[in-house]
């Protein structure tokens, strides 16, 4: 059997944890969206359905790569 393999890189994700780390800092999720390149924190349920659809889709095409669900911080580094 071949395997394929798709590696998912989250960054900041909306979860209760950031949000509670970003109210340390005195900061709110729109704030903290704003610095970002995307201007979007994702929620934890965005990166379930791509997951979802690429195994329910059978997608190989994916195979061997990294994908970032980052709000384009990858690209600014």
């Amino acid at each position: 059997t071949k395997i394929s393999f798709i590696n998912i890189a989250p960054g900041p994700i909306k979860t209760k944890r950031l949000i509670n780390l970003l109210k340390k800092d005195k900061m709110s999720i729109k704030q903290f969206e704003k610095t970002l390149p995307g201007n979007n924190v994702p929620d934890p349920k965005e990166i379930g359905l791509f997951v979802e659809f690429v195994v329910k889709n059978k997608i190989k095409s994916f195979n061997g790569i990294t994908i970032p669900f980052d709000s384009g911080l990858l690209d600014v580094i």
